[in-house]
């Protein structure tokens, strides 16, 4: 049979401690559901030790929070998922913790409608395991999201801004897909792929972001489609390292820099792109940096069209 809590409300059902441990440790293969729930620490001080850590069972949490005051040492989770499944739907997660959600060991989760703010580290991260990340705001935090996993994952109409690093970074071999989301006002990128990490972003907004609205290094090579990078610090989009994959018909305006830029030994497939209004040229090939430009659109930009170097 399932466990079952239930509160009366986030702000009316409280359960907190003062010590610095973990308020809920369940390791156990039955369904457990909370819902009209906070988890409130006042302190927390075990580096390793999550306020909420969920192992081998199946979580249903709904309209709660976990929330930490203060971190002592900047590592534990504020909710861990560990070789679990569930769903996570309306829930307040915040706090001067390491992470917000962090989720490891193959686990499988549905985040829904869920706020993750002011960590100090990633907002939730994904290690081995499969999410969908649907409609939360993932602000204030380091990164927003952050990717590890080689398993399929999925993003969809989340708002990743104002993080003091990245919105969204998908590393070593991340495919996830990201789909309608908003990555906007953050100290970096929007969206940042590392290592080998490859899937595609379609219809995101990456605007106003102090660096790049998308930003290519390693290996990376995603199909980028239909994505507006506008009005950002750097590029609208810039490839480096040995990047690749292909961007088409994108919106690269009014970027302080290159619409798209092209450096190292990038060679990417660049197809139906906008890059106009841009400060320097609307396609800037540098360095060793080559792939295919065809039928794309760059005017009005402060130097080139397309620059090569």
């Amino acid at each position: 049979k399932p466990i079952v809590l239930i509160g009366a409300g986030m702000n009316r059902t409280r359960i907190m401690n003062v010590d610095g441990e973990s308020i809920l440790e369940y390791d156990c293969a039955d369904k457990l559901v909370l819902t009209n729930l906070s988890f409130f620490s006042l302190i927390s001080k075990a580096k390793d030790k999550a306020t909420v850590s969920i192992r081998n069972g199946c979580l249903e949490m709904k309209s709660c929070s976990v929330v930490i005051e203060k971190t002592m040492h900047g590592f534990a989770p504020a909710l861990l998922l560990e070789r679990a499944q569930g769903s996570i739907e309306k829930c307040y997660i915040a706090g001067n913790t390491g992470t917000g959600i962090r989720l490891i060991g193959h686990s499988r989760f549905a985040i829904r409608k869920t706020l993750v703010e002011k960590t100090s580290g990633d907002g939730i991260k994904v290690e081995s395991s499969r999410v969908s990340i649907s409609d939360s705001v993932i602000a204030r935090n380091a990164n927003g999201m952050f990717f590890e996993s080689e398993y399929p994952c999925e993003a969809i109409r989340n708002h990743c801004v104002e993080n003091n690093i990245n919105g969204i970074v998908l590393k070593d071999s991340a495919q996830t897909i990201l789909t309608s989301n908003n990555c906007n006002r953050n100290e970096s990128s929007g969206i940042s792929y590392r290592g080998a990490s490859s899937g595609a972003a379609r219809g995101n907004i990456c605007k106003e972001n102090k660096q790049q609205g998308i930003y290519l290094d390693g290996k990376a090579s995603p199909e980028l489609l239909e994505n507006k990078c506008n009005r950002n610090d750097g590029c609208g989009i810039a490839f480096f390292g040995e990047s690749s994959g292909a961007a088409r018909s994108n919106c690269c305006e009014e970027n302080k820099q290159y619409g798209i830029y092209l450096g190292g030994k990038a060679a990417p497939e660049l197809i139906e792109n906008n890059c106009n209004r841009n400060e320097f040229s609307g396609i800037a090939y540098r360095d060793e940096s080559g792939g295919e430009a065809r039928s794309n659109i760059c005017k009005e930009n402060k130097r080139k069209g397309i620059y090569l170097d």
